[in-house]
Formats: structure tokens, C-alpha cells, sequence
């Protein structure tokens, strides 16, 4: 192969990808969430209160890993606590849970051991 692969939708001076939002910045990062919070997997059952005579739809998302640095996932982990009160139950970023993959570190550190 005599030319260079392009990746498309990626700007690496801004550190953009193909949503157009850069995870440095808390909106942006929302804004990536619920976009993945829209393909994680969940289970619809219909309620009912003690007493009230209407059916509430409550939803249980299976727990989707988001992986990243420890600043990444302290980002994260804001993002889901600024969505809490949010009125959409899909918004509220319930299905994904945050984990450090500090692969880097981790090696360096067994390496030094």
C-alpha cells in the first residue's frame, strides 16, 4: 500500500471525534454519554404503586463498562451525577459504569515491582 490511511471524523489537534465533542469539556462529555447511553441494553416492566391507580414503566439497563484514564472516568461519573435529576429516565446515564484503565500505569508499576 502505497498511500496513507485517512480515518474519517477524526481531528487529532482537537481530539474530536465522529459526534463533533471533545471529552474535555463536561457538556460535551453529557452529550457523548447519552448518546451511549441510547445503545446500552435494558429491560421495560410495567408498575404499579401501593394505592395509586396508575402504571409506571420502570427500566433496568444492564451495567455497560466505560473504560478510560482516571480523569476520564472521574469526568464520567460527574456527567452521571449532574443527570440524576434528570426528567428522561434514558438521560440519567444509569446503564454505564465507569472504569479506570490506566493500562500504562499499571505496567510501569509491575515492572518497578
Amino acid at each position: 500500500m502505497s498511500t496513507k490511511s485517512e480515518v474519517v471524523g477524526h481531528d487529532n489537534s482537537h481530539n474530536q471525534f465522529l459526534l463533533g465533542c471533545s471529552q474535555k469539556e463536561m457538556n460535551d462529555m453529557t452529550s457523548i454519554l447519552i448518546h451511549l447511553q441510547r445503545y446500552v441494553p435494558c429491560k421495560a416492566t410495567e408498575k404499579q404503586l401501593d394505592m395509586d391507580p396508575f402504571m409506571y414503566t420502570d427500566y433496568e439497563f444492564v451495567r455497560t463498562l466505560v473504560g478510560g484514564d482516571q480523569l476520564s472516568t472521574a469526568r464520567v461519573r460527574g456527567c452521571m451525577m449532574v443527570q440524576e435529576n434528570s426528567q428522561n429516565y434514558f438521560d440519567k446515564i444509569n446503564g454505564l459504569l465507569p472504569v479506570s484503565e490506566d493500562r500504562h500505569t499499571k505496567v510501569c508499576f509491575m515492572e518497578v515491582s
